[in-house]
């Protein structure tokens, strides 16, 4: 299983380069760009930090395929690919609810459609083919002027629909922050299995993201994650179409309400979220400890385990001392 780390397009751009800067020095595999509405592009970002660190494998997701035009966003795409040395992934996926498609004056559609209609155009584009154009009264197609090079393809998946596309249509599939490791199983299992009756059989990538909060102390753990695990509790209450990712987590949908509620009402993070629930959503402890817990992603079938930096963490150059530490003792294993 290959480590790489995820980091949100809206980090310091500083901060950026450093922690890219960190993971190129210490060997790891890549680094991906999350990207979120109203955030930076995470093309553009991806753009600067593979020139300024070649060796890294980029990849940007997951990209909402609900606010981008399929042209528009493979013209991005193809243009930062050309300052990659290698090939740039890119994990599409639908996002959550149409409410800012609305906002910007799109109509809405289904998230599947739209997912399939990308890759379908972001492939064609990329290899140099041509796409008709949407204008009914106009019979002329769309061509890239520069030539770009065919690049690997993910979606971000998180229930059976969306799981079962990235195993018929795409390269490979990116699973969210915050997926327990039953959650991670099952769904690699049902990957695997659509996958198995694809025309086109090669293995897929599994990348996975993890919360990491690295080697925090218990009141580090209690200022900064639990406070994560509590946003994240409430963004699961608020979808509840996503609650799947919480799998064996043994608490329902019922209680998660009732934890956030308590939240709600100003009673201590610390006294709602337990420790199990960390553990469960973030990699923290010491580097020998974090990479214990790798073994559980590689045995349930992840590929590529991208640890999750952000502001949940006191100091990101720390954090990054501490991925690759758990790198090291990953490699020892």
């Amino acid at each position: 299983m290959r480590l790489s780390i995820r980091l949100s397009t809206n980090l310091a751009p500083s901060d950026i380069l450093d922690c890219a800067g960190l993971a190129e020095r210490s060997a790891l595999w890549g680094c991906w760009f999350a990207e979120n509405p109203y955030e930076r592009s995470a093309a553009v970002t991806a753009a600067v930090v593979g020139q300024a660190h070649p060796d890294l494998r980029l990849g940007l997701g997951v990209v909402v395929v609900r606010l981008r035009h399929p042209i528009v966003f493979a013209l991005d795409v193809s243009a930062a690919d050309a300052f990659c040395r290698h090939p740039l992934r890119v994990g599409l996926g639908a996002g959550l609810g149409d409410d800012v498609r609305r906002d910007l004056g799109l109509p809405v559609r289904s998230g599947l459609a739209l997912l399939s209609e990308q890759i379908d155009v972001l492939r064609s584009l990329l290899r140099g083919g041509a796409v008709p154009s949407a204008d009914p009264s106009n019979a002329s197609t769309i061509a890239f002027k520069s030539a770009g090079r065919a690049l690997p393809v993910l979606v971000g998946a998180v229930g059976p629909k969306t799981l079962t596309l990235s195993a018929e249509l795409s390269d490979g599939v990116v699973l969210s922050l915050g997926s327990t490791i039953a959650y991670l199983k099952d769904a690699i299992a049902r990957v695997n299995h659509a996958r198995a009756t694809a025309p086109d059989r090669q293995p897929l990538e599994v990348v996975a993201y993890s919360y990491f909060g690295g080697n925090l102390s218990r009141e580090e753990m209690e200022a900064y994650l639990k406070p994560l695990a509590g946003h994240f509790v409430r963004t699961i209450v608020s979808h509840p179409e996503i609650a799947r990712l919480v799998t064996g987590l043994n608490v329902n949908l019922t209680e998660l309400g009732e934890m956030a509620d308590c939240l709600q009402a100003g009673e201590p993070v610390a006294s709602v979220i337990s420790d199990d629930v960390v553990d469960e959503l973030c990699i923290w402890g010491p580097p020998d400890r974090c990479a214990a817990r790798l073994a559980d992603f590689e045995n349930a079938g992840v590929t590529e385990l991208a640890f999750g930096l952000g502001g949940w963490v006191p100091d990101l150059r720390r954090a990054m001392g501490d991925v690759a530490k758990t790198a090291q003792e990953w490699a020892r294993r």
